[in-house]
């Protein structure tokens, strides 16, 4: 096997996620592997990705260890790619890389982004923005984001899977930010996080919390019930079309 770091950009609004899924076969990783397999004859291939994005969550930097069957140039591979695949996956660099790398446990950060806003829907931009019916302070937002720097048991701000990973989390960023999508709108608003890692829906169910707090149905300081693991509080998550994996970093 030939080993190569990829690193991929999607709009996920169409696909069920980045993980294959039986019941659900539209997910990026079905789409990309069924055209790498067309450019090695449909022999055996690896892929493995950092993060498993949920349905409709996109990426600017999802992070691939590709394992194909034999030698090509990246440049070659990268157009090759690019020219197969849907318009809504574009390979953005490759690279070769040794085997032992490992994109799902070897990063040092991760960062997310979250974007939103309070005014009418745009429709252009439906697919990548959250428009929330409801009126945000943006300062309060600000401030409780400042409680989640530092490292956390985030119990209360994942949904389980199959297995149970340790809940500890260390957060190196947090804080809204002004974005700029003008002239089509004029104030969408984003959270720029950034982590040694992430728990399945993690990010989601911050900004659910965020959002509460914008909109008063929390205060600031309900967040020491929030990160306490002794206290099962059940969170809501926010819609997935807001959120956005931008960059790893190894």
């Amino acid at each position: 096997m030939i080993f190569y770091k990829i690193i991929i950009s999607y709009n996920g609004a169409n696909f069920c996620g980045w993980q294959f899924q039986t019941e659900n076969p539209n997910s990026v990783q079905e789409t990309l592997e069924k055209v790498l397999k067309d450019i090695v004859n449909y022999q055996n291939i690896k892929v493995i990705a950092a993060s498993r994005t949920d349905g409709g969550v996109h990426a600017k930097g999802q992070v691939l260890k590709v394992g194909l069957p034999k030698n090509i140039e990246p440049g070659n591979l990268k157009q090759g790619l690019n020219f197969k695949l849907p318009n809504t996956i574009t390979v953005r660099n490759i690279e070769f890389c040794n085997e032992d790398f490992n994109p799902t446990t070897g990063s040092t950060s991760k960062e997310y982004h979250y974007y939103f806003s309070s005014t009418d829907p745009i429709g252009t931009l439906n697919d990548i923005v959250y428009f929330s019916k409801e009126t945000i302070d943006i300062d309060k937002m600000s401030l409780a984001c400042k409680d989640f720097i530092g490292s956390h048991d985030f119990s209360n701000f994942h949904v389980p899977g199959s297995r149970r990973p340790n809940p500890n989390r260390t957060i190196f960023e947090c804080e809204i930010l002004k974005a700029s999508f003008s002239p089509l709108c004029n104030d969408v608003y984003y959270l720029k996080i950034v982590g040694n890692g992430f728990l399945k829906y993690m990010v989601r169910k911050i900004m659910d919390y965020l959002f509460k707090v914008g909109t008063g149905q929390l205060k600031i300081d309900d967040i020491g019930s929030y990160l306490d693991s002794s206290k099962i509080i059940t969170l809501g998550k926010a819609r997935a079309c807001g959120l956005h994996l931008i960059e790893i970093n190894y």
